[in-house]
This record gives structure tokens, C-alpha cells and sequence, in this order.
């Protein structure tokens, strides 16, 4: 959990419609208080992913996005809370996130994981990810194959369209980079 949202911020929940509180970001990115998602959630259990209140999108992925003083209160109560909360996101995560999902809700998601790996990369955790060999592997081969003058569809010949190749290998490296975010996120222990 290494987003952090501005205290001063105007977010509002759209369920209580009050400023969000222990906020959580879904997949599809829309924000609201991690309280009225869980309470959404178990007031309406499925063997299938809850729709996203606010787009109607299959929610598999909530990230934690709480401000600066709901990470660092030492208030035993809001502890206590947020330490609930965490797990309610962490058993939604482990429950819904190996659902296979297509490769145009993949592309749809991108934005939001691709936000959250950038802000964790640069703390301890992100570190232990950048270790991941794979991570390593798969962002050299994109950029070895971007950058070696020998292509499938050659642009010399081609043109713009040449270029599809390449392209088509970045948005497949992004996808993976995601899919591997997503697997951090679910096996996290937040507590």
C-alpha cells in the first residue's frame, strides 16, 4: 500500500457520498471508502466478483489508497479498523483476482496497476518486486526486441504499419508487468 491520497482532497464516496474514509481503488479506478465497498461486498456475496458500483465493471482487484494519517495513526481504534479493512481486502483479492479475465479487461485495467507498480517501485517492497527475475527478463526482451534493427514486419517495407510488431510487444510487455503486480498484490500480507 504505497499510494497515499491528499487529506485536503475532495474525494467523495459514491455510496455514502461522504468524503472517502480508509480509501480503496478498484480495478476499473474508481475510489471509494473501503468500509461501504466491504459492506457492498457481503451484503451481496457471490461466487462471482461484485460489479463496481459506480461503472457496473467486474471489481477483481482493490487497492488500498489511504492518506498519510490513516497509514501512520497510532490510535487504537482507527488502527484496529484499518487493520480490518486490509484483511477484508486481502480475502476479496485472494478470492476473486485468478478469475481469467480477457485481454481487452486487461488492457482496460493497465492504467490503474501500471499507477500503483510505478509508486511502489521506489520503496522497499518495490524493491524486493524489481528482484523478481522475471520482471528483469521480460522488460530487456521488449526493449531488445524493439530496438534490434531485424523485425517480423520489417518498417522499411511497410512503413507505419511496420511498427504494429513493436507496439503490439510493448502492449504485451505491459500486460505481463500487470499481471505479475496483480499476483504481488493478492499474495500481500498487509498486516
Amino acid at each position: 500500500m504505497v499510494r497515499t491520497r491528499n487529506p485536503t482532497s475532495e474525494d467523495e464516496c459514491p455510496i455514502c457520498m461522504d468524503p472517502v474514509k480508509l480509501g480503496i481503488e478498484t480495478n476499473c479506478g474508481h475510489l471509494f471508502c473501503s468500509g461501504c465497498m466491504m459492506n457492498n461486498w457481503k451484503s451481496n456475496f457471490s461466487t462471482s466478483p461484485m460489479p463496481c458500483p459506480y461503472c457496473r465493471q467486474n471489481v477483481t482487484l482493490l487497492l488500498p489508497v489511504f492518506t498519510e494519517h490513516e497509514t501512520h495513526t497510532t490510535d487504537p481504534s482507527e488502527v484496529r479498523e484499518r487493520e480490518h479493512q486490509l484483511r477484508d481486502i486481502q480475502q476479496y483479492n485472494q478470492m476473486y483476482s485468478d478469475i481469467p479475465r480477457s485481454w481487452f479487461e486487461q488492457l482496460k485495467d493497465l492504467p490503474v496497476i501500471l499507477r500503483h507498480m510505478w509508486a511502489e517501485l521506489f520503496t522497499w517492497r518495490g524493491m524486493e518486486m524489481l528482484s523478481k527475475f522475471r520482471v528483469i527478463v521480460i522488460i530487456i526482451g521488449a526493449m531488445v526486441y524493439t530496438l534490434i534493427p531485424f523485425d517480423i514486419i520489417p518498417e522499411a517495407f511497410l512503413g507505419i504499419i511496420g511498427l504494429l510488431d513493436d507496439v503490439m510487444v510493448i502492449v504485451y510487455m505491459f500486460i505481463q508487468l500487470a499481471v505479475i503486480y496483480r499476483a504481488v498484490v493478492v499474495n500481500r500480507d498487509y498486516l
